[in-house]
């Protein structure tokens, strides 16, 4: 049986600067390109609310392992994260701390 695949754009041109073989990303950036990737999927009334942003920039700095951020923030990298709830509750349980 088949399945469908989406396949999404790479950001990276848009959201991190390679310098010396390292992304440095911007985090202004990529909150900005998945709030556009969440209207295209989701439809135009989609949006990332400002009571939202440290836990998207949270979950960006655990998803690019990120760990001079991570250090700041003392997050603990090798621990997992755990999203309950219903979709749209925004509720985030915060294993990586």
């Amino acid at each position: 049986m088949w399945s469908t695949t989406r396949i999404t754009a790479n950001p990276y041109e848009e959201i991190a600067e390679l310098k010396d073989g390292i992304f440095h990303f911007d985090f202004p950036a990529c909150r900005r390109w998945l709030e556009m990737q969440g209207k295209q999927i989701f439809g135009e009334r989609f949006r990332i609310f400002p009571e939202d942003h440290e836990v998207i920039l949270t979950l960006l700095v655990y998803a690019i392992a990120d760990t001079e951020s991570a250090r700041k923030k003392n997050l603990n990298m090798g621990k997992g994260i755990l999203l309950t709830g219903p979709v749209g509750c925004g509720t985030v349980e915060y294993l990586i701390m």
